[in-house]
């Protein structure tokens, strides 16, 4: 029989199929098995159910690899891609308190890293320039943490958004924040501000 948690999996491939923008044809996201198991606790409805930890935005490269090694025996390869879906979507102040209403990537609405090697708008060529600047969203007015972000400011000439947005987390996967944070204990994600190269 199909499970709810087959009808998460099937909603998730298609989510994907969309997202594939120019795959070539001959590559499909096929459902392949039926009969996963629900989450034990969750009702008929699927509410309810076991209240998974997430990881923090803040992370910086170790603790990123180490949460998803300990709740998914995640390699750091498996990390780096399961990361990759930040390139898909955009962050609403009202939902996390961050402020990218373009998201991370030229297109927010494909599953791509927005182009050729020497496009300005590939996501590998902006992660390694040097225009990336911490800025504070101040959520004092909303039912939200005020945050850290980095941003990157369009390029001359480029098709790049006014602004897309890295998260601690993100940014850890080029650069290791680990003696850079202001205050671990801190819910900001603030680095200290000109020691990382970026």
């Amino acid at each position: 029989t199909i499970s709810r948690a087959d009808i998460w999996a099937l909603a998730t491939l298609a989510g994907v199929d969309l997202a594939a923008g120019g795959a070539p044809s001959d590559v499909t996201w096929s459902m392949t098995h039926i009969g996963r198991v629900d989450c034990s606790g969750a009702d008929a409805a699927g509410k309810g159910g076991p209240d998974p930890e997430l990881p923090s935005p803040n992370l910086n490269t170790h603790e990123l690899l180490d949460f998803f090694e300990q709740n998914f025996g995640f390699s750091s390869d498996e990390t780096v891609a399961i990361m990759g879906a930040h390139s898909i979507g955009a962050a609403q102040r009202q939902n996390s308190g961050f402020d990218g209403p373009h998201g991370w990537v030229n297109n927010p609405n494909q599953l791509s890293n927005g182009g050729g090697s020497v496009d300005p708008t590939n996501f590998w060529d902006l992660i390694h320039a040097p225009q990336w600047t911490q800025e504070t969203i101040e959520n004092s007015n909303l039912d939200a943490p005020s945050r850290i972000q980095w941003f990157h400011q369009k390029m001359p000439d480029s098709t790049q958004p006014d602004k897309i947005i890295m998260l601690n987390a993100d940014i850890a996967l080029v650069r290791d924040l680990s003696d850079h944070m202001v205050d671990l204990t801190l819910p900001s994600g603030e680095v200290v501000p000109g020691s990382v190269t970026t």
